[in-house]
């Protein structure tokens, strides 16, 4: 009987130990995932920013030429109306100029804003793979502990079993010499 009640008692530490085992599985994938929501909200809001950054930097980029052409034309009707040549040719070279300009400066900020949203995507990868490692950490000492919890209650049983064993034997051998006593 007292090999019977060892075996249910492993039994049910097993059986708690399998539980408590799938529950830190799934503390673990929840948080993962909860992470991995994180990163995925940071990494949506960090777009939307870039796309309206975007957005204001070609609205600047437009307004910047419509100022440009309006000064343009001022000028050039001032000059057309004291019929200065030069001076409206000096005006279309140096238009031409302030735009071609303006557009290599747009353009270096668009490419400038197209570098700076790789290197944001690449840092959420990097963010993304190293919650995915750290789950898979966590994981694997989550399972080591579980095996070496059910190696040690193995072992645990074993001695208990044994100790039961020669417990009974003793208590036969004294009863035996009892009986022998008696006689």
């Amino acid at each position: 009987r007292k090999l019977a009640d060892i075996d249910e008692e492993y039994y049910r530490k097993r059986a708690d130990a399998a539980r408590d085992y799938q529950d830190k599985i799934r503390d673990i994938n929840q948080s993962y995932e909860e992470e991995i929501l994180t990163i995925k909200q940071k990494s949506a809001e960090d777009a939307e920013k870039h796309r309206n950054d975007d957005l204001k930097r070609e609205q600047e980029y437009q307004n910047k030429l419509l100022e440009m052409k309006e000064n343009y034309l001022m000028s050039l009707e001032d000059a057309l109306h004291s019929r200065d040549a030069r001076q409206v040719l000096k005006l279309m070279r140096q238009y031409e100029l302030d735009k071609l300009q303006a557009a290599r400066q747009h353009d270096l900020d668009m490419s400038q804003a197209d570098q700076d949203e790789k290197l944001r995507r690449r840092a959420i990868e990097l963010e993304l793979k190293k919650a995915k490692d750290k789950r898979a950490i966590a994981l694997a000492e989550a399972k080591q502990e579980y095996e070496d919890k059910l190696a040690q209650m193995a072992i645990d049983q074993k001695r208990e079993a044994e100790d039961a064993r020669l417990a009974r034997n003793r208590k036969l051998e004294d009863l035996a010499k009892a009986n022998q006593d008696k006689m």
